[in-house]
């Protein structure tokens, strides 16, 4: 169990992974994508290592198991808090940029617009 939950954190963290020892990859996929959330979710609020326990087990996992995932999870807390921070970053400077972007170009049409508009105006006056 230790070592499966340490190849979910790397995987959180952007390490190498592997799973095959673990089981066929159609299987592990739900099982994967399930602790990932939790461990995401757990290190994003800061839960301490006694909540995360009774978390586990008021979802069915058994008390030595969920002492296990509570020590594997604060053990890599740094880590994968630092994860879930550049993650969390590179969504929103791209966001950030193109929005950027698109106010630029928006901006740059209305004073284009507004340009071409007085340029008409004074036409019209001169004519």
């Amino acid at each position: 169990m230790p070592q499966f939950l340490h190849a979910v954190c790397d995987e959180l963290c952007h390490r190498s992974h592997g799973y095959r020892a673990f089981g066929s990859a159609t299987e592990l996929t739900p099982v994967v994508s399930t602790w990932k959330d939790f461990i995401a979710r757990a290190v994003g609020r800061n839960l301490p290592v006694s909540t995360i326990q009774a978390d586990l087990v008021a979802c069915g996992a058994a008390a030595d198991t969920a002492a296990l995932a509570a020590q594997v999870i604060d053990g890599r807390r740094a880590a994968l808090r630092q994860a879930l921070i550049h993650d969390a970053s590179a969504i929103s400077s791209a966001h950030l940029s193109d929005f950027d972007w698109s106010l630029q170009v928006r901006v740059n049409m209305d004073l284009l617009c507004g340009c071409l508009l007085f340029l008409f105006f004074l036409v019209r006056v001169r004519v």
